[in-house]
């Protein structure tokens, strides 16, 4: 039998109690208790709109962390209501969360979208993203069961690298062009004797997060829309000894910077900028070689994920790739959620 709840807002009570291998998303980091607690503070600032459903059983706690949008009414009569993944552009994967996950798990994502039917139906459609396939595919499956009428895009794609058994085994896979040029850059910026590379894994954060910020703001990038956000992650993963936050200083003044962050064999790219003075020497480049190096030899990373984002420089410096999903379910027994899904039927982009 199962047992669920309905938590209307962030609690501290929620706790996680298996090893993040659990995790089907492919990293507990961004679907954890500790992620979602900053997500609530600083970028929901506690509006009251999260809803956690948790489901139970003796086998097996699942988590769905999801925010209630309320829309104008439509034609001054109806209310548009819908539910959203809590998610937005710092979320590289999303998913329901196994807190215990039994060896066979093929229907929880069906077992807790049934559980959670009579409240769900209040709503007229349902978002989520994004969802790496085997995510989209179950709760396709799910929601149509229920049914809903569903349709899913590719809403971005992830790039990453994986097998990496060492630093040589690494480079041996890269381009010519990408090692020559690194090589070559490395060199000039020993020679001019004017930059210092550091990584930092410990110790104080607040100089380490000021040059971060200072370089994010001067480089091409638009202006951090929750640094306390970011701030207040990034000293959370170096308390949990997972932070790698590097930085490129000329004469003590940053150039470029980027956080990484580091969790059961895997390094994360988190985010990466450089001010335009650092394209000189090619100083970003440099310094994700210096990146990559670290966290290859230093932390044993046998996998490295540049998360979402098909920019033409991350081929460069991965192999593969995998698309990630956005997926919505109309409730057509309301009035808009069948125009919705009347709508995204035409939509001949979409599958369904």
């Amino acid at each position: 039998m199962i047992k669920k709840r309905l938590l209307k807002y962030f609690s501290h009570d929620i706790k996680e109690n298996v090893s993040d291998a659990n995790d089907p998303t492919g990293s507990s980091l961004f679907n954890s208790h500790l992620w979602y607690k900053n997500f609530e503070q600083f970028i929901c600032f506690n509006d009251k709109l999260t809803r956690y459903l948790i489901s139970e059983t003796n086998e097996q706690t699942c988590r769905l962390p999801l925010k209630v949008e309320k829309s104008k009414k439509v034609f001054g009569l109806l209310n548009s209501l819908k539910l959203k993944a809590l998610s937005n552009y710092y979320t590289p994967y999303f998913g329901l969360f196994p807190l215990s996950q039994p060896d066979n798990s093929a229907n929880i994502h069906d077992q807790h979208i049934s559980a959670f039917q009579r409240y769900l139906k209040c709503f007229n459609r349902i978002e989520l993203n994004p969802l790496v396939e085997s995510e989209m595919l179950a709760f396709k499956k799910a929601f149509k069961k229920q049914g809903y009428f569903v349709s899913t895009y590719v809403c971005s794609t992830n790039w990453y690298e994986d097998n990496i058994i060492d630093v040589d085994d690494y480079w041996s896979r890269r381009r010519s062009k990408l090692k020559n040029t690194i090589r070559r850059r490395r060199d000039k910026v020993n020679k001019s004797g004017q930059y210092e590379f550091v990584i930092q894994s410990e110790g104080e954060l607040l100089r380490s997060l000021a040059d971060f910020h200072h370089v994010y703001y001067h480089s091409w990038k638009v202006n951090e829309p929750f640094p306390a956000f970011i701030d207040q992650l990034a000293q959370d993963m170096m308390d949990a000894g997972k932070l790698r936050m590097g930085v490129v200083y000329q004469d003590k003044r940053p150039l470029a910077a980027q956080m990484w962050f580091v969790e059961n064999g895997i390094a994360y790219i988190f985010k990466l900028a450089h001010c335009p003075e650092a394209e000189k020497h090619s100083l970003g480049s440099v310094l994700t070689a210096e990146m990559f190096n670290y966290v290859i030899e230093k932390d044993k990373v046998t996998k490295v994920d540049f998360l979402t984002g098909n920019d033409n420089y991350k081929k460069d410096w991965m192999s593969k790739s995998r698309p990630l999903y956005k997926l919505t379910a109309y409730n057509t027994k309301t009035f808009l959620g069948l125009g919705g899904a009347l709508k995204s039927y035409l939509d001949k982009d979409q599958s369904h």
